[in-house]
């Protein structure tokens, strides 16, 4: 009796593993990631750069400051039309509209900045 008991716990166990983490990959793939660099017209990466992604069904946003090699990067996006937002002092805010996030593929938008005046 005392071997049942054992195996159908082991069993159960692995059974109760195997849904969790069923679940927890389930979970992921429908999700998008949004990730690039923002630069100047001679390529140079511009760090501090505010990054803002609204989704356009929610009105759910989000904001990040690119790093010191002006990479941004925002993962776990619901999927669907988004509008991002690019800013700094000292250039001209660029508005990308229509950037259609899709589930599992990453989504790389690197782009070049104007100076002001």
């Amino acid at each position: 009796m005392r071997n049942f008991i054992k195996t159908f716990a082991l069993v159960f166990l692995f059974a109760f593993a195997q849904v969790l983490f069923a679940t927890i990959a389930l979970a992921q793939t429908d999700r998008a990631t949004l990730e690039g660099a923002v630069t100047d017209s001679t390529g140079g990466t511009i760090a501090g750069a505010d990054v803002r992604i609204v989704e356009v069904l929610t009105g759910i946003s989000q904001e990040r400051k690119t790093n010191a090699s002006g990479y941004y990067r925002f993962p776990g996006l619901a999927v669907g039309e988004s509008t991002v937002t690019v800013s700094n002092t000292s250039f001209k805010t660029k508005v990308l509209d229509h950037v259609i996030l899709l589930v599992g593929e990453p989504i790389p938008l690197t782009y070049p900045w104007r100076w002001l005046g």
